[in-house]
């Protein structure tokens, strides 16, 4: 509704300045959206990276991949500012991310974790990529093997770790979860 200018709270909207996060998530059609919904428009401020996940519109369950984000068109166009000190990740992990990324240039800001066991790489060499059984035509993969060491690995931690700890498991893959 918004785009179409009918949701009250836009309707003769004042607003001279949108910020958007996440704009590397942000399809580039909601630059016409954002057009319709703010008449006044004068300043656009995205915040993102392109080096994380790409636009997804999500219709009826069924994801629709964009190949270009709002921020992507915008960066074509425009000057970029890049942050360059990250404040989250223990210094390992970020280490390894700026090289791999971001080409070395992300450094930690001074109150980040110097663990270095925040990063322990396994790696399932003889684990098979396959499509699940039960979905013919998935786009989704399992590894069961990769599966039974994450069980595993999962075990070894809940025995030694404090208990006000939680551990979660990220997977990209859906017949994986």
């Amino acid at each position: 509704n918004a785009a179409k200018g009918t949701d009250p709270v836009y309707v003769d909207s004042k607003v001279k300045a949108v910020l958007v996060d996440e704009a590397s998530q942000a399809w580039s059609a909601l630059s016409f959206a954002l057009d319709a919904s703010f008449p006044k428009l004068e300043r656009l401020h995205l915040f993102g990276d392109n080096h994380q996940l790409p636009p997804v519109l999500s219709a009826e369950g069924n994801n629709h991949y964009y190949p270009k984000s709002l921020f992507d068109v915008t960066k074509e166009r425009h000057t970029l500012h890049h942050l360059t000190i990250q404040h989250r990740m223990p210094v390992v992990l970020a280490k390894l991310i700026s090289k791999e990324v971001y080409k070395g240039k992300i450094c930690s800001g001074p109150h980040v974790s110097t663990a270095t066991n925040a990063v322990i790489w396994k790696n399932c060499t003889n684990g098979i990529q396959e499509h699940p059984a039960n979905s013919p035509g998935s786009k989704s993969w399992v590894n069961k093997m990769e599966a039974q060491m994450v069980c595993e690995l999962i075990e070894e931690l809940d025995s030694n770790i404090p208990d006000d700890w939680a551990c979660a498991v990220l997977t990209p893959y859906l017949a994986q979860r």
